[in-house]
């Protein structure tokens, strides 16, 4: 089932006005324009964010996919009569392919391929190897390989590989790759947040117990242990989770944990942790979920606490909070969901207020009418 919201379709653009300060701007300087289901969003929670190859924005949320155009909202949901329609409305990753496809992750109706050319949705069936112990069918996160085939990680069976038969067709194959505590060079666990594809083409997978590198010659996952805790910081059953992964421009790589930021050596499996400021008091509020890197090397960061900012020249976080008071304040403090588009805009999903929307180049926003 389809919502138009009513405004002339245009691809937009937003005013650029150059600002001359640098390096990281203090809390009072960061001014965000907010959208939220006032303006058409299907729904307050934004769980992933992308921008096609035409500029469209895509917001997943808990009802329904969202395709923004700088001026409306066309939102896409289930219908259980329809089955061309996406198979969940709670919406948790995606992804758009070299082809020009969206494809879709759900939290319980599995993956989905839209084609926009037909305005169809294609309902990808696999069968996995892991006893289910709920009827959850989570898909965490997306990604293609430099062979055009889609990886996807799941929050308790494993990793799949999906490979179109032919280029126009939706037939597939795949392959699903899990843990096993009795084979050598298995995934370290069936719970997994993060895949990443390197600038080398090297794939890493973040799960419950840590960082997996996967040997595509052998087939096998060479595990590493991530250990953030602050000894005086109360046990958590996800001590040892690897929450999210970013390769910067100059090539470092960067890990979200339950304590803050990893920088992690590839070369050695060495790391060294920088925690922010919730490693003790409140240990949680500042996992780090997703990370993103903008134009001038700075790292943002969404957490279940508030949006920060991570300097690596420096080593210094920054905290962005709501302020009540400021209606330029980032709408929500809890944070869900990062992306920098093409134009270097900061797009912020929260857990219930909709998206932020910062640029680092300019001083105020243009108007959205």
């Amino acid at each position: 089932m389809r919502f138009k919201f009513h405004g002339q379709l245009l691809f937009f653009v937003l005013s650029i006005f150059l600002i001359t300060s640098n390096g990281i701007p203090q809390n009072q300087n960061l001014k965000f324009k907010s959208l939220s289901s006032d303006d058409g969003l299907s729904q307050n929670f934004v769980s992933c964010i992308i921008q096609d190859q035409k500029g469209f924005m895509w917001f997943g949320t808990k009802d329904g996919l969202n395709r923004f155009d700088g001026h409306t909202f066309l939102v896409y949901q289930h219908d259980p009569f329809d089955t061309t329609t996406i198979s969940d409305n709670f919406i948790t990753a995606l992804l758009e392919d070299t082809r020009g496809y969206i494809w879709v992750g759900t939290l319980n109706g599995g993956l989905n391929i839209f084609d926009r050319e037909t305005e169809i949705f294609h309902r990808i069936h696999y069968t996995s190897n892991v006893l289910k112990t709920s009827e959850i069918d989570e898909i965490k996160s997306l990604v293609e390989d430099s062979q055009g085939n889609i990886w996807f990680g799941t929050r308790g069976e494993g990793v799949f590989k999906i490979s179109l038969k032919k280029k126009d067709s939706f037939e597939i194959s795949y392959a699903q790759y899990i843990s096993n505590p009795a084979q050598s060079g298995s995934l370290s666990s069936n719970i997994v947040s993060t895949l990443f594809f390197d600038s080398k083409g090297l794939l890493w997978v973040s799960t419950l117990t840590g960082l997996d590198k996967f040997d595509f010659k052998t087939e096998k996952f060479i595990h590493y242990d991530i250990k953030t805790r602050n000894p005086e910081a109360p046990p958590n059953y996800f001590d040892g989770t690897v929450y999210s992964i970013c390769e910067t421009r100059n090539g470092d790589l960067w890990l979200g944990s339950l304590s803050g930021l990893v920088k992690f050596n590839r070369q050695n499996g060495n790391y060294k942790i920088f925690p922010n400021r919730y490693e003790v008091f409140r240990y949680g509020w500042g996992s780090v979920m997703q990370i993103v890197e903008d134009s001038s090397g700075i790292l943002w960061l969404a957490t279940p606490a508030e949006l920060m900012s991570f300097d690596p020249k420096n080593n210094l976080y920054n905290y962005i909070r709501n302020d009540p008071s400021d209606q330029y304040s980032i709408s929500y403090n809890s944070i869900s969901s990062l992306f920098i588009d093409r134009t270097g805009i900061l797009w912020v999903g929260t857990a219930g207020m909709g998206i932020n929307i910062y640029d680092p180049k300019v001083n105020r926003f243009s108007i959205f009418a």
